[in-house]
C-alpha cells in the first residue's frame, strides 16, 4: 500500500467519529479481502482510532511491506493485541479462593501444631509431679487437671476435624470450578470445540514435547469453502450452523491426542502428536468425505441448502522450527487446495 493510500485511511481518524473509524475499517477489509468477522473488525477500527500505538506500528509496517494481508496474518497480528483478560478473570478469581483457603488450612494446622505442642508440655510436666507426689489429694488434683486437658484436646481435635472436613470439600469444590473455568476459557463459544487460546497453548506443547522427544507432530489447516457466499445467500445464523456441523465432525473424526480448535472464522486447525505427513492426509481425507457427503437441509422449510466442502492443508513440524514457520507451512497447504479447486486435500510436500 502506497503512503498516499495510508495517509487516506490515517487521515480520518482526526475526525474522531466511530462512524468514520468503522467506515475506514470495512473499506481496508474489503481492499484487501480480509473476512468481516469480529476479531478483523476490532483489529481495523483500534487500527484507525490510533488508540494502541503498537499495533498503529506494526500494521503500518505491515501495509507499507506485504502487498496481500489474509486472515491469517490479521489473527497473528490480533493475538499479540488482544490478549482477552476477560476469559482469565473466573480462573484468577478462583485461584485467589483457592489461595484463601489453603492459607486458612494452614492457620488451623499450625494452631493444631500449637495446641498439640502445649498439650505435650502439660503431660511431661505432670509426669515429673505425678511422680513426686506424696498424698492423694494433691495426685487427685494432678489427675482432675490432666483429665480436664485431655477433655479441652480431644474437643479442640473434634473441632479441627470438622474444619479439616469443611476445608477439603471447599477446596475439592473450587478445584471443580477451577478446571470448569479453564475449560471454558479455551472452548470456542459457538462451536464448543478449542478456540484459538487453546490452539497456541497446544501448539507451543506440541512443538515443546516434539522437539525433546524427536517425535513427530502434524497439522491439518482447514476452512469451510465459499464460506462468504453461503453466508449471503442463507444468512449468518446458517452459517453458525455450518460451522457447528463441521466443529462436530472434527471432533468425531480427530484422534483421541490430537486437538481440533477453531482458529477464525471458518477457518478450523488440528494438531496431532506422534502422527505422520501421510497419517495426517488420510486422517484430513476422511474428514473430508464425512463432511463433503452431507446435504443441509432448513429445518424449518426443507430446502435444500446444498454440500459443505473444506479445503485441508497438511503440515509435519521440522525439529527446530518455529511456530509461526509451521503454521505458515500448514496455510501454504491450504492455499494450495484453495487453488487446485477447493474440497481437496494438500501436503506441504505436493506443492513444494
Amino acid at each position: 500500500m502506497s503512503a498516499q493510500n495510508r495517509a487516506e485511511y490515517t487521515a480520518a481518524a482526526d475526525l474522531k467519529s466511530p462512524t468514520v473509524f468503522a467506515d475506514q475499517a470495512m473499506t481496508l477489509m474489503a481492499l484487501h479481502g480480509i473476512s468481516p468477522i469480529p476479531m478483523n473488525y476490532q483489529l481495523w477500527f483500534t487500527y484507525f482510532t490510533g488508540q494502541n500505538a503498537a499495533l498503529s506500528q506494526e500494521l503500518n509496517a505491515l501495509l507499507a511491506s506485504t502487498p496481500a494481508i489474509n486472515d491469517h496474518l490479521c489473527a497473528q497480528i490480533y493475538a499479540r493485541h488482544f490478549n482477552p483478560q476477560g476469559d482469565d478473570r473466573l480462573i484468577n478469581e478462583t485461584n485467589q479462593r483457592v489461595q484463601i483457603e489453603l492459607e486458612h488450612l494452614i492457620k488451623q494446622l499450625q494452631a493444631a501444631e500449637h495446641d498439640t505442642s502445649r498439650f505435650g508440655n502439660t503431660l511431661m510436666g505432670y509426669s515429673d509431679s505425678l511422680a513426686k507426689a506424696t498424698d492423694t489429694s494433691t495426685l487427685h488434683s494432678y489427675l482432675a487437671t490432666l483429665i480436664s486437658e485431655t477433655r479441652d484436646m480431644e474437643e479442640k481435635s473434634r473441632g479441627l476435624e470438622g474444619e479439616l472436613k469443611n476445608s477439603s470439600r471447599e477446596i475439592e469444590r473450587l478445584k471443580v470450578s477451577l478446571e470448569a473455568a479453564r475449560t471454558e476459557a479455551l472452548t470456542d463459544q459457538l462451536t464448543n470445540i478449542g478456540n484459538r487460546k487453546l490452539f497456541e497453548q497446544s501448539l507451543h506443547d506440541g512443538v515443546t514435547q516434539a522437539n525433546a522427544t524427536q517425535t513427530p507432530l502434524a497439522m491439518i489447516f482447514c476452512d469451510v469453502d465459499h464460506f462468504k457466499k453461503f453466508n449471503d445467500n442463507w444468512g449468518h445464523k446458517l452459517g453458525d450452523h455450518v460451522l457447528r456441523l463441521v466443529a462436530q465432525q472434527l471432533k468425531d473424526h480427530t484422534p483421541d491426542k490430537g486437538t481440533p480448535s477453531r482458529f477464525g472464522g471458518e477457518e478450523f486447525a488440528i494438531l496431532l502428536p506422534s502422527v505422520l505427513l501421510a497419517q495426517a492426509a488420510a486422517i484430513a481425507e476422511n474428514l473430508r468425505l464425512a463432511i463433503s457427503t452431507r446435504t443441509m437441509k432448513t429445518r424449518t422449510t426443507g430446502v435444500n441448502l446444498g454440500r459443505i466442502t473444506m479445503s485441508y492443508g497438511v503440515a509435519l513440524y521440522v525439529p527446530g522450527e518455529s511456530p509461526d514457520s509451521f503454521v505458515a507451512r500448514a496455510d501454504r497447504a491450504l492455499y494450495a487446495a484453495k487453488a487446485r479447486g477447493r474440497n481437496c486435500v494438500i501436503t506441504e510436500d505436493a506443492h513444494t
